[in-house]
């Protein structure tokens, strides 16, 4: 992806990495899989690793591919957008938490005795 390489083999390693950190949590990609969208964008990530030899995708010709490279970063905003719509997070840095509340790690304590506690500075 970022080396030059023949185009018949751009973005294959990239793509490959890609599907291995997917297969750490498989089960949490399947929905990705099944929806419309975004399962459209998985298909062209796995034919970016498919390299001819497994009969289950097809390879690609050097103009997809290209074109597939070039709109890596728009899938993988795509795949960010789905992830914080299914969680419905918000970003932790617009959560303001007083002293007194409870910590937002979850450990139960008050934010002041937890993540909240001031370190102390380093005498040199």
């Amino acid at each position: 992806f970022l080396f030059p390489a023949a185009d018949e083999d751009r973005g294959r390693e990239w793509a490959e990495g890609f599907l291995l950190g997917i297969k750490l949590r498989y089960d949490a990609w399947t929905p990705l899989v099944h929806d419309t969208k975004i399962g459209a964008l998985l298909v062209a990530l796995f034919s970016l690793a498919a390299d001819g030899t497994e009969q289950v995708m097809e390879v690609p010709n050097p103009e997809m591919r290209r074109g597939f490279v070039e709109s890596i970063p728009v899938m993988l905003l795509s795949f960010h957008r789905y992830w914080r719509t299914a969680s419905k997070q918000t970003p932790a840095h617009s959560i303001k938490v007083d002293r007194n509340d409870s910590c937002p790690c979850g450990s139960g304590r008050k934010f002041k005795k937890c993540c909240g506690v001031a370190v102390p500075s380093v005498m040199h």
